[in-house]
């Protein structure tokens, strides 16, 4: 499950929808390409568990990995691929005691400090951003922007795969800088047509790829 999982990350981002109706669209998005699932939520409840669990069957069944966003305990109890961890989340080293060696383990890095910590960090991918400005986190302090993500993915010594503000007109700068893969939100979550956005965002991701090999 860790060959090339980064490639099209999708980040959740459940709202008014009923969970059926949002794993349904889950679904749709892992039939059209999708190459793992970030599940983020913003507090954990008897219902984000349910949540967690069904995506959990579902891409069990695609034989595709489910990150689970800060949380190394619920990654641990549904039998999640791996766990995404923010700075200031659980230290890197502890959850790899805790999740083994087999567990993807991401952690999120914005500056060249950071990044040069992490690089003797035992984890699998850094994800990197805001790339953009994004207003799925309109707080966020620091837009990385390509010049700067590009020597970041010089400077790293694990995969990467960039996040924010990541969308059809932009994808094919951010893949062209070298990085692992893209993972986006509103880029599908607000299209009319995600299949088709998903499709594109694939296409752009190959040609981009294909131009640096």
């Amino acid at each position: 499950m860790k060959d090339n999982f980064l490639r099209l990350v999708l980040v959740t981002n459940k709202t008014v929808q009923g969970i059926n109706e949002y794993l349904r669209f889950i679904e749709l998005c892992i039939e059209s390409g999708v190459s793992s699932i970030q599940l983020r939520e913003k507090s954990w409840d008897d219902e984000s568990f349910r949540f967690a669990e069904s995506v959990q069957e579902i891409l069990e069944r695609y034989k595709i990995p489910l990150i689970i966003n800060d949380r190394v305990d619920i990654t641990q109890r549904i039998g999640a691929s791996g766990v995404h961890l923010g700075q200031t989340d659980c230290e890197p080293k502890l959850a790899r005691n805790i999740l083994g060696e087999d567990k993807i383990i991401g952690l999120s890095v914005g500056s060249v400090a950071e990044l040069e910590v992490a690089n003797n960090m035992p984890i699998d991918y850094i994800g990197v951003g805001a790339i953009f400005e994004t207003k799925t986190k309109p707080d966020v302090a620091h837009v990385i922007g390509i010049e700067q993500l590009k020597k970041l993915k010089v400077a790293s010594k694990h995969k990467i795969v960039a996040i924010g503000g990541i969308a059809e007109h932009n994808a094919g700068d951010v893949i062209a800088t070298g990085v692992d893969g893209i993972a986006v939100i509103s880029a599908i979550h607000s299209s009319g047509n995600p299949k088709k956005t998903i499709e594109s965002l694939l296409n752009l991701i190959n040609m981009n790829q294909q131009n640096i090999c």
